[in-house]
């Protein structure tokens, strides 16, 4: 089980509603399906969730601790992919 963090792949050109940051880094924890490659993993997302699935070593996070209670929400997206902030 792993959190993924999202904001690398931010659009910039989007506009930022809110205070960033007190809007959550990471999202998860989500079940690792398999390693691609030396540096990347394949993540088990929700149903519905326009996001590719494989993530980089870098934006993932190790969920520690015998309690973790699954998040199923992602941020939103549109149409194209990009998130709606």
């Amino acid at each position: 089980m792993v959190y993924q963090w999202i904001q690398p792949y931010q659009q910039s050109s989007l506009k930022q509603k809110g205070v960033k940051k007190l809007k959550p880094r990471f999202y998860g924890p989500y079940r690792v399906i398999r390693r691609i490659g030396k540096v990347a993993y394949e993540l088990e997302l929700p149903q519905g969730s326009k996001i590719h699935n494989v993530f980089q070593v870098s934006c993932l996070k190790k969920a520690l601790g015998q309690h973790v209670t699954v998040t199923d929400e992602l941020p939103p997206t549109d149409d194209e992919g990009h998130l709606v902030l």
